[in-house]
């Protein structure tokens, strides 16, 4: 055909002697010809009517073809095909990945022989064209194209062998059987990346299918799709493959046998998922027969049945999306997570298994895994490895149980364990938290060994129903008794938030036992307060209560919280989960559980129960990402154990392993992440396949290990109850990505306020500021203790400002967070709120902010820690409640001023110390008064404490940034005791 427009050669033509049409594909001009016009008809069709994705075809700029294999692409001689696709979307243009060649001619050009002159021109590219396996010539001979298919079959000497076969033009990447040779014992186990082909699959039926029409569709037909495959595959093995496409097979061809397979066999032999329908016609694979030819086309080479059973879960997991679970507020538990877990706990052959909110069972499958690989070990050494399909299928059939109450869940969980194992028989549709309305009992009687979960969490899964709370112990009011943990402040009363406490303290209520005094009439007449939250309010504070407050009443012993008999009008359907596997685990049961880190935090009654009723043996900090992008929520592992009932695990002392996650393979938007070399070239294992960064592989194998090292755990625990060989035993991490400050062991005595949050055990942070403190001549000293020495005050932040009060025309600067960074307080700019003078004059007799105050911010992810000092060009000003304002008493014998207090407090010693700390609570990350257990290494060196004085006066006078004048301090003293050590040395 003739150049294109854009490619010809000065002389080749006269400019603009030639009409001008676009490029079907991308949209460039080129010449009028008939030629072109029937190439863009061509194009058109494979895209619209085939489903070829357009990022795998290309026409111009045209590729060119070497006159021989060895040959240039540049060489004169060169041709160019009128149309290229590749095998994939990725392809980058590259020569290996070129799949088919076309050419296009039409009668008007070539008259009659059009057609032949296509097929010698597609021969030769063929020839020539050393990746290409297959080759397209397009005629207009007949309406409205004529289209042969060439295919590379090779002679027995390996040589090209360019043959015409009766296909359909073949799809980027497919592989047709040419010589219709291929039997069931043909196919070979699927050794390519799963994710990437399923990701193909749902990425065709989104574009193409629209009987497809939501996520929840897709994946129940791609789930019907498998178990038909697995049953093709079950022909003798020299049977033809019913799952192939044949020569002279159009779409509808394919999708007749597909059809066939799965009603024929499929819905008879899987009772489990399709029921006892007997009206076949019910049922029915919903794509359409373009989509189950595409399907084929990509599942035709592989034997499933072949390939390990963690393909299927590979397979299931791209089409269990946000938008299947989102509705019923589960997020999926990624592959890896759910490796983790079920590595950690460990189940054996023996043990009854079961999630009893299992989703799709990711969790189950991969407990599973553990079980088969242990089995097949056994069988090794026995001489008996032929058996393990039949024992892992027997365990199955005998010891794993799922429920769930989505019936798209149980669905798709169903499919799963069929297509892994031919067995899925004990897969429930029920409500697991209304178990004890069961008409029957399917789950075993003995209870469960082994119990894994990733509770549904999210807005608005409660539970209401007040028959259904009063099963649960849980699902009653609790209170915190006369302890450390009862109501102190009066933001600790139930119906008193920061705003209501504010407007108590203006009314002159300053503490829970003035409220306890007041009558209700009173405090309703409070604004802002009203009948109903002043009855809350006073039912919620004891006589008691205020005893303990003034130091009155006598101090007893007691638990810190108690059940009450008032049930609760609503609860978080995993608060209540949690205690339904307490009660269905068999004494010595484990459980490995993801759980949401604000119900440990906020909801601090539930970390109470949870230590009372179970041993809790390892905690692994999740990091943000792990379930993103589908949710935000901060996720904790809690690995427990059952113990018997007349224990209280939380007067044992045991050791206890935290572990803290950072890298789980893929980032917050859920594109993966990898490994990379010293060079930054990507890590590949010996297979050749891309290395995640990921941390839960090894923090489960340095788990277990620990585990069995001091025989916690797993079952081999002594019968006197000794279950450790020696608690002391340290992790060890040698071999893995790890580093020393991800893992820890905190004993349970040491458990401070019922926290399971393994960060705040973190002890790295504090030995690193004592080994720095001993450095530099500084001592280490706890700012609690400051503080109980009365060298350092703090103050809660004012708060209390309604926002209508906020206005440019103010006079007083209102501080929140975001305005306290890098030792600086900002009262000036757009970004500051101000309010009116006379709310400034109401609220600074709470507290009145000096020169010399530090605020250090206590919420707020991105603030947490932020320290900024205040000079007396700030007063006055307000500060929100989510700071706390330190003043220091000058007078000390730490000799700590303001300035020296605030270098410390921004030191990465301190910081790495007060990000240990860090708790999640509902939406926003909090330190609250944690931050109060941070140490601080004070310098004793005396000109080091004058030179960061006259920083900060040099900043209130306007000389320089604060930043600017002490970021080298500590480099200078540093330098200072380097010159005096050397004038120390004695002379050679």
């Amino acid at each position: 055909m003739a150049d294109l427009s854009d490619f010809i050669e000065d002389g080749d033509t006269e400019s603009g002697s030639q009409d001008m049409i676009e490029d079907y594909l991308t949209g460039r001009e080129i010449e009028e010809t008939e030629e072109n016009k029937l190439r863009n008809r061509y194009i058109r069709y494979l895209i619209e009517e085939r489903g070829f994705d357009e990022k795998t075809l290309k026409t111009v700029p045209e590729w060119r073809v070497p006159p021989r294999p060895s040959a240039s692409r540049t060489s004169n001689e060169a041709k160019r095909p009128d149309f290229v696709y590749f095998d994939g979307p990725d392809h980058n243009e590259s020569e290996d990945r070129i799949h088919t060649v076309g050419e296009t001619k039409t009668r008007h050009t070539e008259g009659d022989s059009a057609h032949e002159e296509a097929e010698s021109q597609v021969k030769w590219y063929l020839t020539n064209e050393s990746q290409a396996e297959y080759g397209v010539a397009v005629s207009d001979l007949e309406d409205p194209f004529k289209v042969t298919v060439f295919a590379d079959t090779k002679d027995q000497a390996g040589r090209k062998n360019v043959t015409k076969v009766n296909f359909d033009p073949p799809l980027p990447g497919e592989e047709l059987d040419v010589d219709a040779s291929t039997r069931i014992r043909d196919l070979e186990p699927f050794d390519e990346n799963p994710k990437q082909l399923t990701s193909e699959i749902r990425d065709y039926v989104h574009a193409h299918d629209e009987s497809a029409t939501d996520d929840l569709t897709m994946a129940k037909q791609w789930a019907y799709m498998i178990l038909t495959k697995l049953k093709d595959e079950e022909k003798p093995l020299g049977e033809r493959p019913a799952l192939h496409i044949r020569e002279g097979d159009d779409a509808n061809a394919v999708a007749n046998r597909v059809d066939r397979v799965f009603k024929r066999q499929v819905l008879d032999s899987h009772p489990a998922v399709f029921g006892t329908a007997p009206d076949k016609d019910e049922w029915e694979i919903q794509f359409d027969d373009e989509t189950k030819r595409f399907i084929v086309s990509k599942l035709q080479e592989y034997s499933l049945q072949k390939t390990d059973a963690l393909f299927m879960r590979e397979a299931f997991e791209v089409f269990i999306t946000d938008a299947v679970k989102g509705d019923e507020g589960q997020f999926y538990t990624r592959r890896n997570l759910c490796e983790g877990m079920a590595r950690v706990a460990s189940p054996n052959p023996g043990d009854n298994i079961g999630d009893l909110a299992a989703g799709t069972g990711g969790l189950l499958g991969a407990g599973i895994e553990e079980v088969s690989k242990k089995l097949r070990k056994q069988l090794i050494e026995q001489g008996q490895e032929d058996r393990h399909a039949l024992e892992v299928r027997q365990f199955i059939e005998s010891h794993v149980f799922g429920v769930d109450k989505a019936h798209f869940a149980v669905d798709l969980m169903e499919a799963e364990l069929e297509a892994m194992a031919g067995t899925a028989p004990n897969v429930f549709r029920k409500n697991s938290i209304k178990h004890h309305r069961w008409d029957d009992d399917p789950l075993p009687s003995g209870r469960f060994d082994v119990l894994f979960a990733n509770f549904p969490y999210g807005s608005g899964l409660k539970e209401t129903d007040q028959t259904d709370l009063q099963e649960y112990e849980l699902g009653y009011q609790w209170e915190s008794t006369d302890g450390d943990d009862g109501p102190r402040e009066l933001t600790d009363v139930s119906g008193i938030g920061p705003s209501t406490a504010e407007d108590l303290q203006e009314a002159e209520y300053e503490d829970i036992g003035d409220v306890y005094e007041a009558e209700a009439d009173e405090l309703a007449d409070i604004p802002g307060i009203g009948g109903k939250t002043a009855e809350k309010i006073l039912d919620d504070i004891s006589k008691e209560d205020v005893e303990e407050l003034r130091g009155e009443g006598e101090e007893e012993e007691q638990e810190p919280f108690v059940q009450t008999d008032q049930v609760r009008d609503e609860q978080e359907i995993s608060i209540l989960f949690l205690e339904l596997y307490h009660e269905m685990l068999s004494e010595g049961g484990r459980a490995a559980i993801v759980f949401p880190e604000t119900h440990l935090v906020t909801d601090d009654y539930v970390a109470y129960w949870l230590r009372r009723k179970f041993r809790v043996h390892a905690v692994w900090d999740l990091p943000d990402q792990m379930f993103q992008p589908h949710t935000h929520a901060k996720m904790v592992v809690l690995f427990l154990e059952k113990p018997p009932a007349d224990v209280n695990p939380r007067e044992e002392d045991y050791p206890i392993f935290m572990g803290t996650i950072e890298q789980v393979g893929h980032n917050q938007r859920g594109n993966p992440l990898y490994k990379r070399d010293d060079d930054g070239d990507i890590v590949r294992d010996e297979e050749g396949r891309k290395v995640r960064k990921d941390h839960i592989p090894d923090m489960a194998e340095v788990t277990l290990d620990w585990f069995i090292k001091t025989k916690d755990f797993i079952r081999n625990a002594e019968p006197d109850g000794s279950y450790f060989e020696d608690g002391n035993e340290t992790p060890d991490l040698e071999g893995t990505d790890l580093e020393d400050d991800q893992v820890t062991v905190s004993y349970n005595g040491e458990i401070e306020d019922d926290t399971l949050v393994p960060r705040a055990y973190q002890r790295q942070p504090i030995e690193r500021a004592r080994q720095w403190a001993e450095e530099h001549d500084c001592e280490l000293v706890q700012l609690s203790e400051l503080m109980e020495e009365g060298v350092v005050e703090a103050f809660r932040g004012h708060g209390g400002v309604k926002k209508e009060w906020y206005s440019p025309d103010n006079e007083i600067p209102y501080i929140n967070t975001s305005r306290v960074s890098k030792f600086e307080v900002s009262t000036v700019g757009n970004h500051v709120k101000r309010v009116p003078k006379e709310v400034y004059e109401s609220s600074k007799e709470k507290l009145e902010i000096q020169p010399g105050d530090i605020f250090i911010v206590k919420r707020g992810e991105n603030y947490i820690g932020n320290v900024g000092i205040v000079h007396p060009a700030h007063i006055p000003l307000l500060s929100a409640a989510e700071n706390d304002i330190l003043r220091v008493d000058e007078d000390n014998d730490y000799n700590l001023t303001p300035a020296v207090l605030l270098y410390l407090l921004s030191q990465d010693i301190v910081t790495d110390q007060l990000q240990a700390k860090h708790e999640y609570e509902t939406i926003i990350w909090n330190v609250s008064d944690r931050y109060q257990e941070v140490y601080l290494p004070i310098p004793q060196d005396e000109e080091f404490r004058k030179e960061l004085d006259e920083a900060v006066q040099k900043r209130a006078e306007g000389f320089g940034t604060l930043v600017e004048s002490i970021d080298s301090k500590m480099d200078r003293v540093q330098q200072r005791e380097d010159d005096e050590k050397q004038e120390m040395k004695p002379e050679n």
